[in-house]
């Protein structure tokens, strides 16, 4: 159970991170800010891979 809420944590925090760069995006951030998020959806989508709601 410990490992499921470790992972449920980690997806929130990159949910939250995400939000983050789509505001910064939103507000004409840029290349920089494109390429950060980048990255942060790649691991969004495997944490999210790991939780059992993906299945």
């Amino acid at each position: 159970m410990a490992l499921f809420q470790t992972l449920v944590e980690f997806q929130r925090t990159i949910y939250l991170a995400l939000a983050e760069q789509i505001k910064l995006l939103s507000a004409g951030g840029g290349w920089l800010a494109f390429m950060a998020f980048l990255p942060m959806g790649v691991l969004s989508g495997a944490a999210h891979a790991l939780t059992p709601g993906s299945q």
